[in-house]
């Protein structure tokens, strides 16, 4: 499905207020945070939300949050979150990963670690993570949504594409997220294999100096566009149906497209 509705899940509504500059969230009742060492799986409430907005907006490496000021707590189940100026982008930048609502406790008490000791309020729990090896997940049934089908799921991490295609055939791995170049047709000859294909949102690159060189000059730029065989050269290197040619910079699924 393309990425252009927001859902509901820990704020059951919102609103705005003063021009797009505010926005009035409540939050559901019957949301609790996981198990973890530092707090025994407590309701989670409006302090939880203010301080993981604010800990993403003010501490996040990839700026994930860059228009919130500050987010007021108006009742146990409410939140005011204020922004430095409106944006059309805040709805959609709330479901990226690194916004999720997490627990003080947890953070504070992990300190760096807290990111391979992850706790939040999801169907499925962070129960043991190996780097370079594996994540393994443990079905949360505290969980506020509908009941999970698994009890739970481990994650292997391969670095070697030929490696994930070898798992799949010997039975090693139920599902593969990250198939490329002739793995792919390798899966589809495989009867007992399936390969399921979406649009993406990743959109491969070059870009060129607007500010120094030749490239500066506008009419450069639109001579090199021009003169690029985008057909051939997306053929050339996606050799195995990966991509389409791009006419903008953000892909089809992108809301913003």
């Amino acid at each position: 499905k393309e990425q252009t509705e927001i859902v509901p899940l820990l704020a059951t509504e919102w609103k705005t207020e003063d021009e797009g500059n505010s926005y009035i969230f409540k939050l559901r009742e019957d949301a609790y945070f996981q198990k973890g060492k530092f707090q025994d799986g407590r309701q989670m409430k409006a302090e939880d939300v203010k301080y993981s907005l604010e800990r993403s907006s003010k501490e996040s490496a990839l700026n994930r949050l860059p228009s919130v000021k500050n987010v007021e707590v108006l009742g146990d189940f409410e939140v005011k979150v204020n922004l430095t100026t409106a944006d059309a982008t805040f709805l959609t930048n709330l479901t990226n990963a690194g916004n999720v609502i997490v627990p003080k406790e947890e953070v504070e008490g992990h300190g760096d670690a807290f990111g391979t000791n992850l706790v939040g309020t999801g169907p499925f729990s962070l129960t043991e993570f190996k780097k370079d090896s594996h994540a393994k997940l443990e079905r949360n049934d505290k969980y506020w949504g509908e009941k999970p089908h698994l009890d739970g799921a481990n994650f292997k991490f391969i670095t070697d594409p030929n490696m994930t295609v070898n798992a799949l055939r010997t039975g090693e791995l139920d599902v593969a997220t990250d198939v490329s170049g002739e793995g792919i047709d390798i899966i589809k000859n495989e009867k007992n294999l399936e390969i399921k294909e979406v649009e993406g949102l990743h959109v491969a690159y070059i870009y060129m100096n607007q500010l120094e060189g030749p490239t500066k000059d506008k009419k450069v730029r639109e001579a090199i566009a021009m003169a690029i065989d985008k057909d051939s050269l997306v053929k050339g290197v996606y050799q195995h149906g990966e991509a389409t040619p791009a006419s903008l910079p953000l892909p089809p699924g992108s809301w913003g497209y």
